[in-house]
């Protein structure tokens, strides 16, 4: 007899051939999931921390300025006045509030800073306003100063402009945490 052939095996029996070997055709049902695993979620990390303040840099800034970057951020003063720092990027970096409460948050797709609202208010656009998201790469540097270990400074690299963040957190053993974070 000539046609299709189609060999039925009872449901109990394993799914061998007739040399004891499994039968390559045959794989096992794969379990599709329509919610990710708790396991595959990402890890994300929250610190409440003040953030004093932010300067546009030029993209050539190197860690040796930096010191200098974040000492002009926390001098107390009128930020508008001009001074003898060299010219900025043409695209500024929008304004940034000073000496606000603001919430980073990092994982390992983004590093996002958002200012807080206060505790126990539920999240509401207008007043968790969010101050900039980058992808870790983008963080180029991450120093603190051993002076006063509650501040630490931030250079974010974009492609064509550049920008230092300087934050205080109240505690200064959480510092170097912060700092290690996006680089993990």
């Amino acid at each position: 007899m000539e046609g299709i052939f189609f060999e039925v095996k009872p449901r109990n029996e394993p799914d061998l051939s007739q040399n004891g070997s499994r039968s390559p055709t045959h794989t096992p049902p794969v379990k599709v999931q329509d919610k990710p695993q708790e396991a595959d979620e990402e890890l994300e990390f929250q610190y409440i921390l003040h953030l004093v303040g932010s300067l546009p840099v030029h993209p050539l800034t190197t860690m040796a300025m930096l010191p200098w970057v974040v000492a002009e951020i926390r001098r107390p003063g009128d930020r508008e006045k001009p001074s003898r720092r060299a010219s900025l990027p043409a695209r500024p970096v929008a304004p940034v509030p000073q000496n606000q409460a603001v919430r980073l948050q990092v994982s390992a797709s983004c590093v996002r800073c958002i200012l807080d609202a206060g505790p126990g208010l539920p999240w509401d656009p207008l007043h968790h306003t969010l101050l900039f998201e980058h992808r870790p790469h983008r963080i180029h540097k991450l120093i603190h100063n051993s002076q006063d270990p509650s501040y630490f400074g931030c250079l974010i690299r974009q492609e064509s402009s550049c920008a230092c963040y300087v934050f205080r957190c109240e505690d200064h053993f959480k510092v170097r945490a912060v700092c290690q974070r996006p680089a993990q």
